[in-house]
């Protein structure tokens, strides 16, 4: 995948010069419309998170190996995990360290594939039935009245072999200089989808291996919601270092905002008031409680204000304006959190209720205030919510999943971000 930023790759370094005016509304129609996958033009904050990830890589740059050098980066829905690890990829791969991203846990062809790819960077070379598909022939000689007689081939494709584990990549190396062996690092998200080791899924397969091999030059950098360390303990991953992924302070929100609008500046975009870019980026920091996903929010509402302009100009941009975008984005974004939990707001008004009085209740104390709240609800919606559970189970998890509830660096049930409650009691209250 491309690490690059249609902004940011014509600004960086020596490259400041404005982008011709067709190449900076397209850009900012790429940026308008990125939706989830947007990045801030400006990265900030997480020195101490990519710290160690670079500093877990450096070694494999001297060709020390040792196993276990898994890292895993967990937190929220929104936390911004994705970015940093999209952060963390390109200075590795300033350091000389080949990137291997997946943005979600690979099925069993892209096992076989991220293996190829392993074998094709750190061995030199992978074998001729990794790279390409086999096909087999069969030739078929006759004729039939009215057509010429000759030869009919009829072809099967096979899918490649089973991927080779780390040892092998090691030996596909012959008789090569191995001394240092080119490092690489593969990254992996959503990892809390990670399948349970009794499976035999190849993914848990593929895990083990890189997190216990020590014959190749690799880091392993995992991130995924609050409940990832219980996925991968029962992937069999065991001992590894977690990182928990908080919001950025208010500060660093505004620096974000702040820097990626003067970005665009630099890139071709008219700004003649920075005072009241500067009211703006402090306003939408403050709005954003230094949320990550809540600062794409607010930039997407700017760059497409942007767009919408003929000559692209922050001077005839309403930024006031811009900030109700960015709170209504952040409105639609909890509204959908809420259905992706399944439950009306009224079920989970007793949790939040809990969360705004600075409760941490366990799980069982979250499937408690959710019962509470349900037995609250009208018939028909009782009958819902049962219907979401029909095994008994509990809503826990699914909160959990949806971002409604998130577990803290200490496993305890916490709401991940404050206005979110709130959100969820005004609607509960039938407040907008």
């Amino acid at each position: 995948m491309s690490l690059d930023n249609p902004i940011a790759r014509y600004t960086e370094g020596a490259r400041l010069a404005p982008l011709p005016p067709a190449a900076l509304r397209r850009a900012l129609s790429r940026l308008a419309h990125a939706g989830e996958a947007a990045d801030p033009l400006v990265f900030v904050g997480r020195e101490r998170e990519l710290a160690q990830i670079t500093g877990r890589a450096e070694p494999l740059l001297d060709g020390v190996l040792g196993p276990r050098r898994t890292l895993l980066f967990h937190g929220s829905p929104g936390s911004g995990k994705s970015v940093l690890m999209r952060e963390a990829a390109r200075r590795l791969e300033a350091m000389g360290v080949a990137a291997i991203m997946e943005t979600d846990v690979p099925d069993g062809a892209g096992v076989e594939a991220l293996y190829r790819e392993l074998a094709d960077h750190i061995a030199g070379t992978a074998p001729d039935d990794h790279r390409v598909t086999r096909t087999t022939t069969g030739a078929v000689r006759g004729g039939v009245p009215a057509v010429i007689a000759g030869e009919v081939v009829e072809g099967r494709t096979l899918p490649p072999r089973p991927a080779h584990s780390a040892k092998t990549i090691r030996a596909l190396a012959g008789g090569r200089a191995w001394e240092p062996a080119p490092a690489a690092a593969v990254f992996i998200d959503e990892i809390q989808n990670a399948p349970p080791r009794e499976t035999g899924n190849p993914v848990s397969w593929l895990l083990r291996d890189l997190h216990t091999q020590s014959t190749i030059p690799v880091l392993m950098v995992l991130s995924g919601l609050s409940d990832s360390a219980i996925a991968l303990d029962r992937a069999g991953i065991s001992r590894i270092d977690k990182v928990w992924v908080q919001r950025l302070s208010v500060s660093e929100a505004r620096e974000c905002l702040l820097e990626s609008a003067l970005r665009a500046v630099r890139a071709g975009v008219g700004c003649a008031d920075r005072d009241a870019l500067g009211a703006w980026a402090e306003a939408a920091a403050a709005a954003s409680e230094g949320w990550p996903r809540h600062l794409q929010n607010y930039l997407l509402a700017l760059w497409e204000a942007l767009y919408r302009q003929e000559a692209p100009s922050l001077d005839a941009v309403d930024l006031d304006a811009v900030r109700r975008e960015g709170d209504d984005r952040r409105a639609r974004y909890y509204a959908d959190r809420l259905t992706v939990g399944g439950l009306p707001a009224a079920a989970v008004q007793p949790l939040c209720e809990a969360f705004s009085v600075g409760r941490t209740p366990d799980e069982s104390g979250v499937e408690l205030l959710v019962d509470q709240g349900i037995r609250r609800l009208p018939a028909l919606l009782r009958n819902k919510a049962a219907a979401l559970d029909p095994t008994g189970e509990g809503h826990f998890r699914r909160l959990l999943h949806a971002g409604i509830v998130s577990l803290d660096d200490e496993s305890r049930c916490v709401s991940p971000i404050p206005s979110m409650a709130d959100y969820i009691l005004g609607q509960a209250q039938g407040r907008r």
